[in-house]
């Protein structure tokens, strides 16, 4: 299971923190205790947001987290199971139970879990590769066939674009399309499309929608992201090492943090995006977000599809 539970985002953290009763603490409250690893704090904090709101699917996945992370794994198996029973969880939740399922020894059931998981959208293959619970597993032919199925998932699509040899307003051009989304998040589509005389690209996906545009006289990228919970926030950066990163120097409701989303893998067919914190500067960062971006198959319809006008942008 490793840090699994910081894959979560930051919004998701604390979206439900409102609406609590006076003397239940809520998941605001409860969020430095999380991100912090603090589970000795936060268990008993969660079994009564658990106790006072059953229907908290962000609670009961938290709390199968932190019980799983205290080590009582038979307790944390069925927290997990009801954890999945919430759509927003499903993925995430389903690959906890595999982990749990490993460290008891239900190779079966582990190998079934974690085949679901990937088929309900988790993909991320250094998770699963890292993650300590899986290693009754390393030696499964099934497990085996598992990575060697999520390496081949995990290759771009397509030839990898030299980003350096654009002109920085270019570079952000080969989001344009249509894209299928593989994350911890689960499964779901984006949009995005130039606007304004292709100087800013506007993107939409289930929950959000964001533009992002190109500087000139400050040399940076600024990445604007907006959601149906009214969170906004701005992002700015460019061009490093080959990816493109933006940073946000001041999170919404975590003042003390920083956090960085990197465009990395990035082909005409694919490219991989990443959400982490730091709460030292930079220094270290915890990664809360990935995500596979994989260029859908759209029918033309009176025009050119996603696929055909990312191609023409460049």
């Amino acid at each position: 299971m490793r840090t699994l539970t910081i894959l979560l985002t930051a919004a998701t953290l604390l979206a439900a923190s409102s609406a609590a009763a006076d003397d239940t603490p809520t998941m605001a409250d409860i969020a430095p205790h999380i991100q912090a690893q603090e589970w000795d704090e936060a268990l008993p904090l969660l079994k009564r947001v658990v106790e006072a709101e059953p229907d908290n699917g962000q609670a009961v996945f938290y709390l199968a987290y932190a019980t799983h992370a205290s080590g009582d794994i038979k307790a944390a198996l069925k927290l997990h199971q009801r954890a999945a029973t919430f759509d927003n969880f499903r993925p995430i939740a389903t690959y906890n139970i595999a982990c749990a399922h490993a460290l008891l020894g239900h190779e079966d059931q582990a190998i079934a879990a974690l085949k679901k998981a990937i088929a309900g959208g988790f993909g991320n293959l250094e998770q699963v590769e890292g993650d300590g619970d899986f290693d009754s597993l390393r030696d499964h032919a099934e497990f085996k066939a598992i990575l060697a199925g999520l390496r081949k998932a995990a290759e771009p699509v397509g030839d990898l674009i030299d980003l350096a040899s654009l002109p920085p307003e270019r570079r952000f051009d080969f989001f344009a399309g249509t894209w299928d989304v593989q994350s911890t998040n689960g499964q779901h589509r984006v949009t995005a499309g130039q606007i304004l005389d292709n100087r800013v690209l506007q993107i939409n996906g289930p929950n959000f929608a964001s533009l992002i545009t190109y500087v000139p006289t400050l040399k940076v990228w600024k990445w604007t992201w907006v959601s149906n919970r009214g969170h906004h926030d701005v992002l700015v950066g460019g061009l490093d090492h080959g990816r493109m990163v933006l940073v946000q120097k001041v999170l919404r409701d975590r003042p003390n943090m920083i956090g960085r989303t990197i465009f990395s893998n990035i082909s005409q067919g694919s490219f991989e995006m990443d959400w982490a914190v730091s709460a030292d500067d930079g220094k270290t960062w915890q990664r809360e977000y990935h995500g596979r971006y994989v260029r859908a198959r759209v029918a033309p319809s009176g025009g050119t599809s996603g696929g055909a006008a990312a191609q023409a942008s460049h």
